[in-house]
């Protein structure tokens, strides 16, 4: 468990570092670049694998992207939740 927790404070700690530059040089679109950036870093992407994170491809990473994964995921888990009748209150 501490070596876990170990694992993962390392592993933002490195995502963290490369996220600085985008922060300080302002704007949503500098975050926006950093974070795929620091997403696409062999590093991070290593760091993350190590703690059974997966870190979504480039083309996940954006609206556009998101939202396809979104409607995959919702075509994929709603018949699970239909089957036994479950309904939202």
């Amino acid at each position: 468990m501490r070596t876990m927790l170990f694992e993962r404070m390392t592993c933002l700690a490195v995502a963290a570092a490369g996220l600085t530059w985008a922060a300080a040089s302002g704007g949503e679109t500098s975050i926006k670049i950093g974070v795929m950036a620091t997403l696409s870093d062999p590093a991070v992407q290593e760091c993350f694998t190590a703690i059974k994170q997966n870190v979504w491809s480039a083309d996940e990473q954006t609206p556009e992207g998101l939202a396809a994964k979104e409607q995959a995921e919702v075509a994929r888990l709603s018949p699970i939740v239909k089957e036994p009748g479950v309904e939202a209150e």
